[in-house]
């Protein structure tokens, strides 16, 4: 699936990751980190937004079911997200 999200971030791009069939992560140069759901809003918005670090995002990495994503940074700073985004803990 092909998308375009001309305003997907503030800031450049600088990670991109599918996660599964439905759902992939982006991040920026300035650590925003958004979660989009294909299926979710007509596709047409991020179903998460946040701002966890103060530099780029670096990578993800999700467990099979997609409950629990990490997200590193360039600053060397590694945040866990729980899939209902009320378990946020951060690694430094």
């Amino acid at each position: 699936m092909a998308s375009r999200f001309p305003c997907a971030h503030p800031s450049p791009l600088y990670k991109v990751r599918p996660l599964s069939e439905h759902l992939w992560a982006s991040g920026d140069e300035d650590g925003s980190v958004r979660l989009w759901d294909h299926r979710a809003s007509g596709g047409g918005g991020p179903v998460m937004d946040l701002k966890p670090f103060d530099d780029f995002v670096s990578d993800f990495h999700a467990d099979d079911e997609c409950r629990t994503l990490v997200a590193s940074s360039g600053e060397g700073q590694s945040v866990l997200f729980h899939h209902s985004f009320s378990f946020i803990h951060y690694f430094k």
